[in-house]
Formats: C-alpha cells, sequence, structure tokens
C-alpha cells in the first residue's frame, strides 16, 4: 500500500503518516533466525514444608492462577498474581 502511493509521487514521509507507520516498520525484513523460546510444559514447585523442589505441570499453575483472580480482594495485575505465585512456592 505505502508503495503504491510512493509509485504515484506522494513523498515516504507522507505516506508513512497516512498508515500510521514507523521508518523502521516499514524498511524492516525479518530473518527468522531467532524464533524465541519453546513453551514450557512444566514449572518447578518450592514445597514450603520441607522445601523440595517438585515438577509441577503447567495446568495446576493456570489452577491456581484463576484462584488467585478469583479473590475478591486481590487485585488482577499481573505483577501481583507474579508475587503471590513466588509467595506460594512457585
Amino acid at each position: 500500500m505505502i508503495g503504491q502511493y510512493i509509485s504515484e509521487g506522494l513523498r515516504r514521509d507522507d505516506c508513512l503518516k497516512i498508515a500510521r507507520t514507523s521508518k523502521h516498520q516499514y524498511y524492516y525484513r525479518q530473518t527468522g533466525s531467532k524464533p524465541g523460546r519453546r513453551a514450557s510444559v512444566c514449572t518447578n514447585y518450592r514445597n514450603p514444608d520441607n522445601q523440595e523442589i517438585v515438577k509441577i505441570s503447567n495446568e495446576e499453575v493456570l489452577a491456581k492462577i484463576v484462584e488467585i483472580k478469583l479473590n475478591p480482594d486481590l487485585s488482577n495485575h499481573y505483577r501481583l498474581i507474579c508475587f503471590a505465585l513466588c509467595l506460594q512456592g512457585y
């Protein structure tokens, strides 16, 4: 779309403003060499009773997150949820 406007004679900066795109976004070409980290299947849990580290499935952690979010006394802010999980040993 931007290339079409440029070929019709409109200045590049004006085209980028219309499309609400930065120069970096317009010229960047993905290399595909860094796909990122794969999702984990389990999470480490430190049992508060005996300090033993156990691997727990992510479904159990999600259940704990839902339990925290349903508590009306706590906010739904992601940092608070993360801190509550850390306090519980996750």
